[in-house]
Order: structure tokens, then sequence, then C-alpha cells
């Protein structure tokens, strides 16, 4: 006789409290009808999966419940049997997957899992730690009756009744009926199971040699090193044909690659119809693909109640004539990197076997994007080593070079100061050189720095509201003395505000870099005109020299990293090729750039744009 479990029944502390059952009048419930009803389902030939579903269904009206489900134990977890139990939305059987009951929990399932015992009462008054009962009490489930689904002393898992008419059995005579029908259940699902074994075993016999000369197959071809997308389309054929039942429509395949964190694409598709899905996936369009990239784990559709989808997940199984769908992840390098789905016409469906070898197949998938990944990245790797080598190399002649003269310089006056040599008139004008070559010295330094740092981790930004016109008089202010009696600076433009969003002293810096370009590269002198206008959401400074000029051919190599145009003309002209290489860079990540024209023999034009704020001060 079923005995119902009361909540000063568990060990203490009690993790959940069952209420006293209350026993209505017994009016006599069929169970032999019941279990007749459930053995003519059964006789309908449908797989184990689908039978379980019906059942519920049978067993949902036998007793007044307005659902059912069957819960089958896969090691430590609980699950809903192939998420298909009877009564419950899309969302609802969502939450029931979120139930885990491990040997050491406490609450209702683990005491009818882990010790055979029936628990029933309202879900309203529990603890918040008791998690089976939460989640029923979350999605609306005020009363159940749960009982362990057993057969010749093994337990599958529980079977539960949910919000049964209280007026028309009581607990105990639902218990009794559950117990009744899952022992059936579990009996007819044993025989199916065994059947289903013992008829593909037979076959397996024949093509296990065929099987394994496939997988043979897709592992030398995804782990050889090669781009694994060009395999993508060979992996889907083997796992199409290696769970395609004798005599039964081929079944179809397809490699779905993880983008971001909510959408799949189709990389490749197998389809002896020509039929082709759609290209993308939205996570949120299709559920059982979500859990698949949630859980990790593999999932299996069945589409004999479409109603039970998500509208596009029924949508597709319309379109394309579905029954099932296995879905398996797919891992590479330790995250999940895609889906590898199998899809069936049948209604056969997928046994633990079939989806052991798309897994197997998925595997060899993930393995060889790793191998192919981990190919390029030692390309890359190694190309990239070769040009750090050489930009070191490059580095270190850049700076011998160009700190060599600046630093003689400084060296011989001090030289001279110190063994009194320079005459006290000229002393101070001695001190000002030597402050200036130092100066030199240190933008040398601060550009190469600035250039690894770039290199490394990109250049940090300390962002403000700028006034463009506070960038122009820091710059010209800091440029005053590179100006010899030879050149003039001028400046021209409006005083309305020119606001950007900007690193001022960074900017101020690009500026700087372009004045002196333009005063080194005026050997002769004249002018250097820096204007700046605003229109089109944009503020731009112009830099214009009436210097020596550069041909249109030699304008790519300016702002390259270390790039000089070394000419008759511009041999004697020091610099380290940087400044150019790094203003650019500057403007570029504030959302701007640089722009240059220039002819031999009529000087440059430097135009620095940036995107104003968005504020109203564009024009």
């Amino acid at each position: 006789m079923t005995q119902l479990a009361e909540g000063n029944t568990f060990e203490s502390p009690p993790a959940v409290v069952i209420e006293s059952v209350v026993t209505a009048p017994p009016i006599g419930l069929d169970v032999l009808g019941l279990l007749r009803t459930l053995e003519a389902v059964s006789a309908e030939g449908v797989s184990a999966r689908h039978f379980l579903s019906r059942a519920a269904e049978v067993i949902a009206g036998a007793v007044g419940a307005s659902r059912c489900a069957f819960w089958r134990l896969r090691g430590d977890n609980l699950v809903a049997v192939d998420a298909e139990p009877f009564g419950f939305t899309v969302d609802e059987r969502r939450a029931l997957h979120s139930i885990f009951v491990p040997r050491s929990a406490h609450d209702s399932a683990a005491r009818v899992l882990w010790r055979g015992h029936t628990v029933a009462g309202s879900t309203v008054d529990t603890v918040v730690d008791d998690r089976y009962l939460t989640v029923l009490r979350s999605i609306g489930i005020e009363q159940h009756v749960t009982v362990p689904w057993q057969w010749d002393g093994r337990y599958m898992g529980m079977l539960a009744a949910y919000d049964a008419l209280a007026a028309a059995h009581s607990s105990l005579e639902t218990a009794q009926l559950l117990e009744a029908a899952g022992m059936t259940a579990a009996l007819v699902t044993e025989l199916q199971e065994s059947a289903h074994a013992q008829t593909t075993l037979a076959v397996e016999e024949g093509s296990r040699a065929r099987e394994v000369a496939l997988l043979r197959q897709v592992a030398g071809s995804l782990t050889a090193g090669d781009d694994a997308t060009a395999v993508f389309g060979e992996a889907a054929r083997v796992a199409a044909q290696v769970v395609s039942p004798p005599g039964l429509p081929p079944r179809r395949a397809a490699f779905l690659r993880l983008v971001g964190d909510d959408t799949l694409v189709s990389m490749a598709e197998y389809d002896v119809t020509g039929e082709r899905f759609q290209p993308t996936y939205a996570l949120a369009d299709f559920p059982n693909l979500e859990r698949v990239v949630a859980t990790g784990e593999a999932v299996v559709d069945d589409y004999a109640d479409l109603a039970s989808h998500a509208p596009r997940v029924a949508e597709l199984a319309v379109a394309h004539r579905l029954q099932s769908r296995a879905m398996v992840p797919v891992r590479s390098g330790g995250r999940l990197v895609g889906v590898l789905t199998v899809a069936a016409r049948d209604a056969v469906g997928f046994d633990e076997d079939q989806l052991q070898r798309v897994t197997a197949i998925a595997n060899i998938v993930g393995l060889g994007m790793g191998n192919a990944a981990l190919a390029q990245a030692l390309g890359r790797e190694a190309n990239q080593s070769q040009e750090l080598e050489r930009l070191k190399g490059e580095f270190l002649n850049v700076a011998a070079h160009e700190l060599r003269s600046p630093l003689g310089i400084i060296k011989g006056y001090i030289s001279m100061l110190r063994d009194g040599s320079v005459p006290e008139s000229r002393v101070a004008g001695v001190l000002s050189l030597v402050d200036l070559k130092a100066d030199e010295m240190g933008r040398l330094i601060t550009e190469m720095l600035e250039t690894a740092r770039l290199d490394a981790v990109g250049l940090e930004l300390s962002l403000d509201d700028v006034n463009v016109l506070d960038v122009v008089q820091d710059a010209v202010r800091a440029s005053e003395h590179m100006i010899d009696g030879r050149h003039r600076l001028r400046t021209s433009g409006s005083q309305d505000p020119m606001m950007v969003r900007g690193d001022r002293a960074r900017l101020t810096t690009a500026l700087v870099n372009l004045i002196d370009n333009a005063i080194k590269y005026s050997p002769d002198g004249g002018d250097v005109d820096v204007s700046w206008t605003k229109g089109e959401g944009a503020a731009r400074v112009q830099v214009r020299d009436q210097g020596i000029g550069i041909s249109a051919e030699q304008l790519p190599v300016l702002f390259t990293r270390f790039g000089r145009v070394v000419t008759p003309e511009t041999s004697h002209i020091r610099g380290t090729g940087l400044g150019l290489y790094l203003s650019r860079e500057t403007v570029l990540r504030h959302g701007g750039d640089i722009d240059l024209v220039s002819e031999p023999g009529s000087g440059s034009t430097f135009t620095i744009t940036l995107p104003l704020k968005a504020n109203g001060h564009a024009d």
C-alpha cells in the first residue's frame, strides 16, 4: 500500500512541509481501464519517448489533472522526458529544465528519487530551498502528487500529476493510480527500448564498418590542419548518413556556428532533397537551440505536438516536414563554438546510440576547428614575431641616429661651460640652446615610447569636452620656440567654439607634430599658416607650409611607422618618422582623420578633421 510521506516524518531539519492528505470519498478509479488505454497506446508502434508523452496525457485525463509529467533520471540529473510533459507551455517547460536534484538535496523531489517516498500536497506554503516545489509554484501549479517511477526494483525517475481535481479523487487514490500507471509505462518503455535495441543491433552489425570509415574520413579531413570551414559540409553529410535508418528517407544535417552570444549562423548543410534552411537562427526564437548553447547538453526536439513549440520552430518543422531534430553542442578549446543538428522526416526519432554518434562527429569537428585555429594563430604569431624583430632593429637604429645629434650638442656645450670657454654674455643663450636640445631629445623619446605603447596596448585617451580653439592655442604656444628668423607662424579662424569629445593633451601633441613637420620641411623659410573652420558636423584644422612638398607617389609612406621620404633635398633633415604616424593614429582614435595635399616645390597642407559633438555646435 502506498504511504504518503508527511513533513514530520523526514529527517531534521526538514526542507519542506508536505500537507496532510485530505481524503475524499473514494469513487473507484478505473485503474484497469487506464492500464488498457496505456496498452493501446503502446501498440501504436511509436517511439518510447512519444509513448511517454501520450501516456502523460492519458494519465492526466484519468485523474482529472491539468498537467502530468514523467521525470527521468540520467545520472544525478532529473529531467522531463525529452522535454515533452503534458499540459505545459514552452516557457513552463523551460522553467522545469532548471530543476537539478543531487543526492545531497533534502527537498521533495530528492525524497521521491533517492528515498522512494511519495509526496503530495500544496506548493504554496513551502520553504525557499525546496527547488522542486518552488519552480512548480512559479509556473502557477498549486497542488501536486509525485510518486517514484520504477519497475522491477529499478528507479527510472518520478511521475507527477499537477492540480488534480480535489473533489474527484483523494491524494492517496491518485498516488496509487500513478504508481500503477508508472510501473506499466516503465515496463512498456523497457520492452520498447529492448526491442528497438535488438532490431538496431542486427542492423548495426552490417553498418558499423561503414560508419567507422565515415568517421575516420571526417577525422582525417578535420584534423589535418586545413581550414575547417572547407570540411563542415563533409561533417554534415556524415552526420546525416550515420543516423539515417535503413529504408527510411535520408536525414538532413547542418553545422551552425555561434556568432556572439545570441545567434547561430549556418556554415554547411546536407540534404538530399536540395532544400536549404534559414541562414541564421536567433536563439530567442529557438528555445532548444538556446538551451544547447546555454547548458552545453544535447537536446532532441519532437514535433508531434507543434502547438507546444515556439512559432519559428513550428514554422520550420512544417515548411520542411520535420518530425524531430537532434541538436548537439560543438566545443573547441574548452568553449562552445556551434551546434551540429540532424533532422528527421520520419517518426522513428533518435535513440541514445544515434546521439552518441552525432556527438562523436561534433567532437571531431571541434577538434578540427581547434587545430585550424591553432595553425592560423601560430602563423600569425610567427609573422608578428618576424615583424617585431624587424621593427626592433629599425627602432634601435633610429634611436641611436636621432638621439646622437642633440646629445652631442648638449655634451659639447656642457664641456665648454665647464672649462669657461663660453663668454659670460653668451651663457644664457647657450643654456637656452641646451634646454632646446633636451626638449628635442624628450620629444624623440616620447615618440618612441608612444609607438611601443600603441603596438602593445593602444593609446589611452582621457576623454572630455574639448574646444578645438584651445588645442590650437596650446599647440601654437608649444611651437613658438621652433620658429627662427626665416619662418613666421600665422593663425586664422573664427573665435566661435568648436566642441569635440577628445583628449586635449594628445590632440595638442598631434597638431604640434604637424607644425614641427611644416617648419622642418621648409628649409628656406616662409609662412606656416594654422587655420580652422567647421561645417558638416566636423571641425577642421589646417597646417599649410611653403616648403619643398612631396610627390603623389610618396604620400602613402608619410603616415607609416618610421615612414620618411629621403631625397637630396631632405637628407639633412633629422626625424624618427614617427611623428606623423602617431598624429594620425591619435586622430583616428578620436573618430577623425588627417589628409595631406602636396606638390613638389609648392608646399604641403595637412588637414585634421574631427567630429563635432552632437549638441548644436555643428553647422
